[in-house]
């Protein structure tokens, strides 16, 4: 059984999401599903400010 290539698996994408609220700073925002996504999965909230 040869393992699995990532051209075979289904790929999840970044999704922007652009509608969070007044964004004077124009900041972005984007959120990842995996496609399988477990029962019960941790949230992961990542910040990073950059001038």
């Amino acid at each position: 059984m040869l393992p699995e290539t990532p051209s075979k698996r289904a790929q999840a994408a970044l999704q922007q999401v652009s509608n969070f609220g007044a964004n004077t700073s124009k900041t972005k925002m984007y959120i990842y599903v995996p496609s399988k996504l477990a029962a019960s999965p941790p949230i992961i909230v990542a910040i990073y400010y950059c001038l």
